[in-house]
């Protein structure tokens, strides 16, 4: 079974990868996520904090940020830290054991909510 990572743990490259395909599938520039950043961290937004510099590994972001950045991109913070399964099989259970949001086993696999709910209640999932 694949553990997650913790903030301490995961590789700041793997880490800055994942979160530059979040933006990018939330369609929004450096300079977007930055200003919104800045306006939901305002007093508590780290001083020298430079998106494209965690984007490349080279700077771990604090929690607080993580966090925000995790909104900004409407992700669950557990999709940072965990890659999407190869198998259909591993995302359902994952999906069964609650380790993944019900959004983030449709998202995955490429279903809408209600569809993941009727086919959870074929496999004999609770819903």
């Amino acid at each position: 079974m694949e553990e997650y990572e913790s903030l301490e743990t995961i590789d700041p490259v793997l880490l800055g990868k994942r979160l530059a395909v979040a933006r990018k599938a939330a369609r929004l520039t450096t300079m977007q996520v930055r200003s919104k950043l800045g306006y939901m961290l305002r007093d508590r937004f780290p001083a020298g904090l430079l998106l494209y510099q965690i984007e490349a590994g080279e700077q771990r972001p604090p929690a607080i940020v993580l966090i925000a950045l995790a909104e900004i991109y409407d992700r669950p913070l557990h999709d940072l830290f965990h890659e999407k399964p190869e198998s259909t099989e591993e995302i359902w259970r994952l999906y069964g054991t609650s380790e993944i949001s019900e959004g983030t086993a449709a998202r995955w696999l490429g279903i809408d909510r209600l569809e993941l709910r009727e086919q959870a209640l074929q496999k004999g999932y609770d819903v």
